[in-house]
């Protein structure tokens, strides 16, 4: 079939690519490896594919990105599974299961956190705007406090004049009479 044919390809580069392994990063090997895997699990040949599996496995801890385990062991459970090692796919399902738990709940955490900080955000701006407008009523206030010494001052002021002037009035009508 076609899709045979083209998987045979696609085993065929990966064949020459691992010619050059030395020179490979860890993740491009895994790729390769996971090829070979399932290019044999599509032939039913589950004895080589659980062995590339197996070497996905040893590259793996170079890299330890939980996406790439999770992958190996959903992979590690369906060859087995497909091959009849009901223990084997059972290990790697709990495995599977394990990881994918992790993660949903790494990313739940981080969403948590994110909610968290958002909500601190806005609790701290309406705090900052509480303080700001407490702000300005003081800076009101004090501006009303001074605005009334001026005032008191000035009345206190124009008192003092008056009351001179009546003074004066007072003993010019006593000079007068």
């Amino acid at each position: 079939s076609d899709v045979m044919k083209e998987l045979a390809k696609c085993v065929q580069y990966c064949k020459e690519a691992l010619k050059f392994r030395s020179s490979l990063y860890p993740g491009e090997l895994i790729l390769a490896y996971v090829k070979f895997s399932d290019y044999y699990t599509i032939k039913q040949d589950y004895k080589n594919a659980l062995s590339y599996l197996d070497s996905v496995k040893a590259q793996l801890p170079k890299i330890n990105v939980q996406y790439y385990w999770l992958n190996y062991y959903q992979r590690y459970f369906d060859v087995n599974k497909k091959a009849g090692n009901l223990k084997e796919a059972i290990d790697g399902i709990e495995h599977f299961n394990s990881i994918k738990d992790s993660l949903y709940n790494v990313e739940k955490s981080r969403e948590i956190n994110e909610l968290a900080q958002k909500y601190d955000k806005v609790e701290n701006e309406k705090k900052i705007l509480e303080l700001n407008q407490e702000k300005e009523r003081a800076d009101v206030n004090n501006k009303l406090l001074a605005l009334g010494i001026i005032a008191t001052v000035f009345a206190i002021i124009i008192l003092i004049f008056f009351y001179r002037q009546s003074i004066v009035k007072n003993k010019l009508k006593t000079i007068e009479t």
